[in-house]
């Protein structure tokens, strides 16, 4: 007998439901505009990213000229991006003429829509206490605020969110429209980083558990559209056969070896700092092409320490307290906890034999659970026979064999999950403990699954180091940290000052982050705004120089720290070069034009060249440099900050 998943059975008055209503908006607004203001604080004081610089470029030709944005920036294994992020920038960028200010409409806009829907699906499960409190606790975490204020393209969790709550509508109100409307958001999703490719694994899971109707019409209409959107980018990958997408799809590095070739001097030094003192490593040939493309042939699922990493790596943000590490391991095991005792009922009334008490094969999507796992493991072993490599071209064999392996993970984590409801529902029944009908169970374990298919997926495929990509599952994760306090701790028969304190406890650890804490002492210090960048500074002393010479045009040189796949990519996508950020600012804030178009950043014709003195202080700035002498034809105009200025001598 499979899982039904039904509206509640018990009807809401609509007085009640009103309320709820009112203080859901008036808590999801006033997070939003506390989130926007935390996040925006000090916006003088950044420029934009590096890997966004292609996003404002195509965004400002898209307002300039109609030129529609064809693809983004630059992954990590050197294939270019759908160009989704361009879209979100042309709120801010139809407003504001600052580059700095290029993402936060799009970013206001989108915290908002997560939590609207983070809200909507929490009350639909667990009630509206709980809605309120997931809003407060993701809408101020620390990977809530960042993404509140940062377009980066990432997996979005705005998407994600709606994704759940619309097949959550589809299985409730046996409605197939609500899954062409889930599919659509996670075509757009895709369109803006395909980071979220495992979010669609839920559709067919939760059809699986639940079998709701499926109809062609809507399903045609949503591909539709998601077909036009995507347009400008199959057009312009398909020249290219499609290579970025499959680079992205398979995790397959695709950055030309000869990289090197698209510099002004092929020859050029690209050395790492290694400490404070200055010592130096080796140059470029013994660093990777493309951060983070070293990893092409890694096992799905790596050592046990960097799977523990990979689970807990949502719950490191946290505020500054003794045991930090220790506190993340307990959060991700509470998260685990109350996604296995929301699918669980307990005891039946009356005597019944409870659902956990029957026969293993018996239970729901055990024969066919078993099934899946014998075929993946079937293909996974077939694509290793001799020969297959020549049949078949190697992208459709790793296709194939991630596929496969994936079947046979996922069809494993089913029975597991399965085993441990049947289990702890025997082990209720036998204590006579019952936590809530098996209806609710039923209605519930359709989150349990949202969350558990993708992030078991993540584990099992997602290189090591890389917590970003975790962070579009963090609002179902926040979702079952609200619920277990409010909603498991009391069916289990926790007093209410039990439940209080635990809810206080997260409040305290989650928004006590360290991003809130600096941003408001910020605040404080220097104000909303905050003061310019030391980058920007250098940009209106060299750009109020050009202008004093009558020219809208110089070759400006860049000496400073960066990280190798900024100068790499560019034999791929011309606008990454050394010092990109700060064209942009000179071209878009001051409307100069830099005639140094080099990878390495440096020329000989240079008029100007800016040089960094020192890194700065954090683990993950970058360290490489290129190594360029300055002759005697430069002679120093100004230090503002890390930052030298020089001109050439005439």
């Amino acid at each position: 007998m499979r899982g039904r998943c039904t509206q509640p059975t018990r009807p809401i008055p609509a007085g009640s439901r009103r309320r709820e209503s009112v203080l859901g908006l008036a808590v999801v607004s006033l997070v939003t505009v506390a989130a926007v203001a935390l996040t925006v604080q000090g916006w003088r004081g950044r420029i934009p990213a590096f890997d966004l610089v292609t996003y404002v470029h195509s965004v400002r030709d898209l307002l300039a000229t109609g030129a529609v944005p064809e693809h983004g920036d630059t992954g990590s294994y050197g294939s270019l991006k759908p160009p989704g992020t361009a879209w979100l920038m042309v709120p801010s960028s139809v407003l504001f003429d600052d580059p700095r200010l290029s993402e936060y409409a799009g970013t206001a806009g989108l915290h908002l829509t997560a939590l609207l829907g983070l809200f909507l699906l929490s009350r639909k499960y667990f009630g509206t206490w709980c809605a309120c409190l997931a809003v407060v606790l993701y809408g101020l975490s620390e990977t809530g605020l960042f993404l509140a204020g940062s377009l980066w393209p990432n997996g979005r969790p705005e998407f994600f969110v709606w994704i759940v709550y619309l097949a959550s509508e589809w299985v409730t109100r046996r409605d197939p429209r609500f899954l062409a409307a889930a599919g659509a958001v996670w075509g757009l999703a895709m369109h803006v980083d395909m980071g979220i490719t495992p979010a669609i694994l839920v559709l067919p899971a939760l059809w699986l558990l639940y079998r709701p109707p499926l109809r062609i019409r809507p399903l045609l209409v949503a591909a539709g559209v998601v077909l036009i959107v995507w347009m400008p980018y199959l057009s312009f990958e398909a020249p290219r056969g499609f290579a970025d997408v499959r680079s992205q799809l398979l995790f397959q590095p695709i950055l030309p070896s000869n990289y090197a070739d698209s510099w002004c001097n092929p020859n050029a030094s690209l050395r790492r700092l290694a400490d404070a003192g200055g010592s130096q490593a080796a140059s470029s040939a013994q660093t990777s092409a493309v951060d983070g493309a070293s990893y092409p042939g890694r096992p799905l699922v790596g050592r046990a320490d960097e799977t523990v990493d990979k689970l807990i790596s949502n719950f490191r943000p946290l505020a500054n307290v003794p045991g930090r590490l220790a506190l993340s391991v307990v959060l991700m095991l509470i998260v685990v906890t109350s996604m296995l005792l929301s699918s669980i009922s307990g005891a039946s009334g009356g005597g019944a034999r409870p659902a956990g008490a029957r026969r293993f094969g018996d239970l729901p999507l055990a024969r066919p659970t078993i099934g899946a796992v014998t075929a993946g493991l079937v293909v996974h072993g077939l694509t290793r026979l001799p020969g297959v490599d020549g049949a078949l071209p190697a992208y459709a064999v790793s296709a194939l064999q991630r596929l496969a392996t994936l079947v046979a993970l996922g069809g494993i984590a089913v029975l597991a999950g399965v085993c441990a409801v049947s289990v702890a529902n025997r082990v209720l029944a036998r204590r006579s403990v019952h936590l809530q009908s098996d209806e609710l169970a039923a209605q519930k374990r359709l989150l349990a699954v949202s969350l558990a298919v993708p992030w078991l997926t993540l584990v099992a495929l997602a290189e090591p180091g890389k917590p970003e990509r975790f962070w579009w599952i963090w609002p179902l994760q926040v979702l079952f940290l609200a619920a277990f306090a409010t909603d498991v701790l009391p069916r289990l028969g926790a007093a209410r000052p039990v439940a209080w304190l635990v809810q206080a406890v997260l409040l305290v650890l989650v928004i006590g982050n360290g991003l809130l804490l600096n941003r408001a002492d910020a605040w404080l210090a220097d104000g909303w705004s905050g003061r310019d960048a030391d980058e920007v500074q250098v940009v209106d002393y060299v750009a109020d120089r050009v202008a004093s010479e009558g020219d809208g045009q110089a070759a400006i040189g860049y000496q400073i720290f960066i990280y190798p796949f900024m100068a790499n990519s560019n034999i791929t996508n011309p606008q990454y070069k050394v010092g990109a950020e700060f064209d942009l600012l000179l071209k878009y804030r001051r409307g100069i034009a830099n005639g140094n178009t080099c990878a390495e950043g440096v020329s000989p014709s240079d008029e100007y060249r800016i040089v960094r003195t020192r890194p700065m202080s954090e683990d993950w700035a970058p360290r490489h440099y290129f190594h360029v002498p300055l002759d005697d034809r430069f002679r120093l105009l100004r230090e503002l900050g890390p930052y030298q200025v020089f001109t050439r001598n005439p």
